[in-house]
């Protein structure tokens, strides 16, 4: 799978997270990985947004973009309220086994995915 096809494919984890759990509203989504925020939806009080990245197994956990301030000024004219989602994903038949490669990741093949929730920015 492609870098963009991995983005596009956290968003909707993240998306449908948003919808069944929290069950919120979701304003707009896109999967451009260029683009931040990757979801707006209506909160508690109002608009809010989250930037999602993605890893691949044997990395853990994607870190926030080094500029996640501008990105929260660039949303302060509709929301101050920012969450940053981290999304891991694995082949499911990788081992697991430290140091061992990691098994590509096919479209269509099962994956295992990680994810916990949105973290406040």
């Amino acid at each position: 799978m492609t870098d963009w096809e991995l983005h596009d494919f956290s968003v909707q984890v993240v998306r449908d997270y948003i919808q069944q759990e929290l069950g919120r509203k979701l304003m707009s989504s896109q999967g451009n990985p260029k683009v931040d925020p990757s979801i707006w939806f209506v909160g508690e009080n109002g608009p809010e947004w989250v930037v999602v990245r993605i890893v691949k197994y044997p990395d853990k956990e994607p870190n926030q973009p080094s500029n996640m301030a501008d990105i929260a000024a660039s949303c302060s004219r509709m929301s101050n309220i920012g969450h940053f989602a981290s999304v891991a994903v694995a082949n499911s038949d990788d081992t697991f086994e430290e140091g061992a490669p990691a098994l590509p990741l096919w479209r269509g093949n099962r994956m295992v995915v990680r994810f916990e929730g949105l973290q406040s920015s």
